[in-house]
C-alpha cells in the first residue's frame, strides 16, 4: 500500500516525506475510530465562531480533535504542511516461519496557505461633510464608526471563506487568479478550479450508497452533477428524513470521522445543515417530531417548532446556518456543479439563489484547514494622510492574512489517492415552506 522506495527531498515523488517543513504530523487514524479516542477529551481551545440565525455557535479550533485544524503564520512564508500516517497493514507469521516482508509506511498530505487579503476601498467623506451627517453619527465617532463597520464586514468574509471551502474545496483567495489570488492547485484539478467534497451523497429513492468519487476533478463533478441534477423534483423521494439521517450517521462510522469537540462536549460528528433541512427532519407529520413532542418541554425551544435550533441524533450535532442557503447547488448533467462561484457576493442586493437543492455538511476533526496571521490593519489615504495633497475626503482599507481549505488527504509518492475521512456532503431536494413543505 504504501510507496515502494524513498526519494530524496525535492524529487519528483515523495517530496513531502522528508521535507523539513513539516508542521503536524497526524497519526491518529486508527485510534480515533475506536471507542477510546472520545476519552481524550479537549486539549486546546481556541474559539472559532459559526453563524446560526442571529446568534453565533462556538466551537473549538486548533486542536485534533477540533473541527478547524489552524496554522498561525509567524514566519515570511504563507505555507505550512501536515502529515498523515497511514496506518500499517499486513498479518504475522509464527514459529520458524520466515517473516513477511512488509511496506514502507504510506504518508498522505495536506497543505494550507495564508494569504494577504485586502477589503475594498472605503470612503470617509470630508469634514464639512460629516458636520451635514451630524444627526446619524457624531463627527467624533465617524472613523471609529467606519472601522467598525469594516470589522463587522471582515466577519462576514471569513464566514464565506469558510464555506467556500466547505462546497468547492477552498477559500476564494486561495483558488481564485484573477483578483491576485494562489490560484492552488486541488487534487486532480487543474490551477484554480473547484472541486466538490469527495464524499457525496445524494437523496433519492431507496438510494443507500454514496456517489462515486473519482480522483480526476472533471468525473468527479460530473458524476455528482448527474445525481442532482436527477433528484430535484419530488421531496417525498429526494427530500431529507429521520431515515436519511439514519443512513448519514451509518456512513459516519464506515467512513472513521475523528471525534470533534463543541462547546467543550465531543460528538462522532457535527453537521451545518441548511435550516429548510432541519424543518423538513422535524416536520409536524414526522415521526421525530412525535418522539420529541413526548420527550422535551412543550415550549418554543422544543425542535420541533423551532427549526434554528441545534439538536443532536444518534451523537450527531446540527447545526442550521443561514449561510447554507447561498451555496444551494445548481447542476449541469454529467458536466459539473456549482454551488456560489468565486466571484458572486451573495451579500450584494443583486443576489438570488433559485436552487432547491439543500445540503448539511457532516464533519469530523480535522475537517477544514484555516492558515492565518493574526495581525489585522488599516491603510488610509487622503485627510490627514501621508498623501492628502488637495482631497477633502479619506479612505480607509483594511488589510489581513487568510485561507482556507477542506482536508481531502493526497499522496506525494506516485498515487492518485485522495483519502477524505472527516467530511460528507449530503445533498436532498426541499423547496421550503408552503403547500409543497408538507407533502
Amino acid at each position: 500500500m504504501g510507496q515502494p522506495n524513498w526519494n530524496l527531498r525535492g524529487a519528483s515523488t515523495n517530496e513531502y516525506i522528508v521535507n523539513p517543513r513539516i508542521t503536524k504530523d497526524i497519526y491518529y487514524q486508527s485510534e480515533f475510530g475506536t471507542i477510546f479516542g472520545r476519552l481524550n477529551g479537549g486539549r486546546e481551545v481556541k474559539v472559532t465562531e459559526i453563524e446560526r440565525g442571529g446568534s453565533k455557535l462556538q466551537i473549538n479550533a486548533g486542536g485534533n480533535d477540533s473541527p478547524v485544524w489552524e496554522q498561525d503564520f509567524q514566519d515570511a512564508t504563507g505555507e505550512a504542511r501536515f502529515t498523515f500516517q497511514e496506518p500499517l497493514t499486513g498479518q504475522e507469521t509464527y514459529g520458524t516461519h520466515d517473516v513477511a516482508p512488509g511496506d514502507f509506511t504510506g504518508y498522505k498530505h495536506e497543505v494550507i496557505y495564508a494569504v494577504q487579503s485586502d477589503s475594498p476601498v472605503y470612503p470617509i467623506v470630508d469634514m464639512e461633510s460629516q458636520m451635514r451627517q451630524t444627526e446619524i453619527i457624531p463627527v467624533s465617532d465617524v472613523i471609529p464608526r467606519k472601522k467598525r463597520e469594516m470589522t463587522l464586514w471582515r466577519e462576514k468574509v471569513l464566514e464565506l471563506n469558510a464555506f467556500r471551502a466547505i462546497t468547492d474545496g477552498a477559500s476564494r483567495g486561495l483558488l481564485d487568479t484573477t483578483h491576485g489570488g494562489l490560484g492552488i492547485t486541488l487534487a486532480g484539478a487543474s490551477a484554480g478550479q473547484t472541486r466538490a467534497n469527495y464524499n457525496c451523497f445524494v437523496c433519492k429513492s431507496a438510494n443507500t450508497s454514496l456517489v462515486t468519487p473519482s480522483f480526476t476533478r472533471s468525473t468527479h463533478q460530473g458524476n455528482l452533477g448527474t445525481a442532482i441534477d436527477g433528484s430535484n423534483s419530488s421531496v417525498s423521494t429526494n427530500g431529507f428524513s429521520w431515515e436519511v439521517h439514519k443512513l448519514m450517521s451509518y456512513f459516519v462510522s464506515a467512513l472513521k470521522f475523528k471525534p470533534l469537540v463543541v462547546g467543550n462536549t465531543q460528538y462522532r460528528a457535527g453537521c451545518i445543515i441548511d435550516p429548510r433541512l432541519i424543518s423538513r427532519l422535524v416536520k409536524i407529520s414526522g415521526s421525530l417530531s412525535n418522539l420529541y413532542m413526548y420527550a422535551t418541554p412543550r415550549d418554543i425551544k422544543n425542535p420541533a417548532i423551532d427549526g434554528m435550533q441545534t439538536i443532536e441524533l444518534d451523537n450527531i450535532l446540527y447545526i442550521p446556518s443561514m449561510y447554507c442557503e447561498y451555496f444551494r447547488p445548481t447542476a449541469v448533467a454529467a458536466t459539473s456543479v456549482t454551488h456560489l462561484g468565486a466571484n458572486v457576493d451573495p451579500f450584494s442586493s443583486a443576489f438570488s439563489n433559485s436552487s432547491n437543492m439543500c445540503w448539511g455538511w457532516y464533519f469530523g476533526g480535522g475537517a477544514l484547514l484555516r492558515g492565518r496571521r493574526k495581525k489585522v490593519w488599516f491603510t488610509v489615504s487622503g485627510e490627514g494622510a501621508s498623501d492628502a495633497g488637495h482631497k477633502k475626503g479619506t479612505t480607509f482599507c483594511m488589510h489581513y492574512y487568510d485561507g482556507w481549505k477542506r482536508t481531502d488527504w493526497t499522496t506525494k509518492d506516485g498515487r492518485s489517492e485522495i483519502y477524505n475521512d472527516s467530511s460528507l456532503m449530503m445533498y436532498a431536494y426541499d423547496p421550503g415552506v408552503g403547500a409543497a413543505f408538507a407533502s
